[in-house]
This record gives C-alpha cells, structure tokens and sequence, in this order.
C-alpha cells in the first residue's frame, strides 16, 4: 500500500505546482496592456468537463471553462454541450477500432479590456476514430466541421466562420505500474490543425500542440495539466498573430447512468 501513497503524493505535489504557476501568472501584467503582432501571449484555462453515460454508446458531454490572458487585456467564458454517439466497433486486420459521431453548440463571452465585448456561438459535428497501439497506448484522430457566428444579432461587427479542425491524439496509461488498473498516472499529448474554410473575425487558430500530465482517482474521475503552444491570428481592427503559450487544468467526472469502464473512452 505504500506505493499508491508515494503516488498520490506525487499527484499533490503536481497539484501544488500548477496552483503556483495560476497565481503567479495572475498577476505577472497589468489590466490594459496592449498585443502587438507576433508577441507572445501566455494564457491560464481552466475547465470542468462533467459527462453524462446515457447509455452503452451514447453520452453527454459538457464544458465549462474561464480563460485569462496575459499581458491582461481580455478574458473568456465558455460552455459548451454535445451528444456523443459511439458506433460499432470495427475490425481491420489485428486492430480494433472504435469510432465516434458527435453534435454539439458552444458560447464564448470575450469581455474585452480595450475595445467591445464580443460573443459568439457556434454549432459543431465531429467525427472521431481511435484504437489501441499498444497495452499502454492509445491513438485518436478527431475531425470536426464548425459553424461559427460571432456578435450574432448586432448591426456591427457581426460575421459568420467555417472551420475544419484536425485533431491527433494519444495518451499513455501508466495506472498500473504503481498502484491498482482503476488509477494512476497517464500521458496525454494531441497536435490539433484548423483549416477557415471562411474566417472569423476574431480567434483564427492555425495549430496547436499540447503535452501534459494527468491523474485518473477513478474510472469516472480524472483531472489533467498541460502546457501547450497555440498559434493564433486576430482580425479585430488590424492582423494581429499571436504565439501562446496556454497553462491548462482540466478536470473530468463521468456521472454514469450506465458504468464507465474506461477513463479514457472515445
């Protein structure tokens, strides 16, 4: 028993670090400092990811997140809500398949510090298609097709994006090398590509790359930290592109109608 001990420790000590690194980012630029084309933005995200199993193949997916901005000149909201429908797995040669559909809405407040508030909503489908590499590894490609409607309803600024994005992803379990199947450690990391059919005025991302860290307590509770890169343009009044860094807490619980048996499900 001593060894699970040394690794929830582990887990605490993580913990502590990322709270460090949220204060301390917090207070690193002053409200109203200006982006230039081509700075370096680091931002703080921090997001709750509850889930519903409505049944064996369908789930409800939800996200409710408060992101910042540093230097300090704006802050988002976000939620988002999506069904997500699990399809027969698939068979092809010595490798099993699992594959996904998904439909969902999501809304972002962006209060701004130096100019208009700004919102959008945008509805979304995706598809996704993953399979087991190894005994401890796992590989997910996810594509999704958005329609983005920003400042909907306003005289002004209004305007209307599509979007396709491409995710890789892959995550390696390391829950039963210390302590019991159900928790422990795991390795996620996930290259995401946007391609604007017809862009947005605000937030056109162009890539992002995101390695971290994550603790899974249960089949139905996980929390994970990662630092990524993001590279964005901004089409407010000017071009403005921007290279992020995002410090990102997330943290997962599946309320199951039906019994999760895997963390880390399509």
């Amino acid at each position: 028993m001593e060894i699970p001990n040394k690794e929830y420790a582990s887990f605490k000590v993580i913990l502590v670090i990322v709270i460090f690194i949220f204060l301390n980012f917090s207070f690193s630029y002053s409200q109203n400092d200006s982006i230039a084309d081509h700075d370096f933005t680091r931002q703080l995200w921090f997001e709750l990811k509850p889930s519903w199993k409505l049944s064996e193949r369908t789930r409800l997916n939800t996200d409710i997140s408060y992101r910042t901005n540093e230097p300090k000149n704006g802050e988002r909201f976000v939620s988002k809500a999506e069904i997500q429908y699990q399809l027969k797995q698939l068979n092809l040669k010595n490798l099993k398949f699992n594959h996904a559909v998904t439909g969902g809405i999501g809304y972002f407040y962006i209060n701004n510090f130096n100019a208009v508030n700004a919102f959008e909503y945008r509805i979304y489908q995706g598809y996704s298609l993953g399979f087991n590499f190894t005994k401890r590894t796992k590989f997910n490609q996810y594509l999704r097709l958005e329609e983005r409607f920003t400042n909907l309803f306003r005289e002004e600024n209004s305007s209307f994006g599509l979007r396709l994005r491409y995710k890789i992803s892959g995550i390696i379990n390391l829950s039963d090398l210390f302590a019991d199947k159900s928790k422990g450690f795991y390795i996620p990391a996930d290259v995401e590509f946007f391609f604007n059919i017809k862009k947005s005025k605000q937030i056109n991302d162009v890539i992002r790359i995101t390695p971290g860290i994550g603790y899974v307590f249960n089949p139905s509770f996980k929390a994970q930290f990662s630092i990524g890169y993001h590279y964005t343009k901004q089409e407010f009044e000017n071009l403005v592109r921007t290279n992020d860094i995002i410090f990102q807490l997330r943290v997962y619980k599946t309320f199951p109608l039906r019994l999760v048996k895997d963390p880390h499900e399509l």
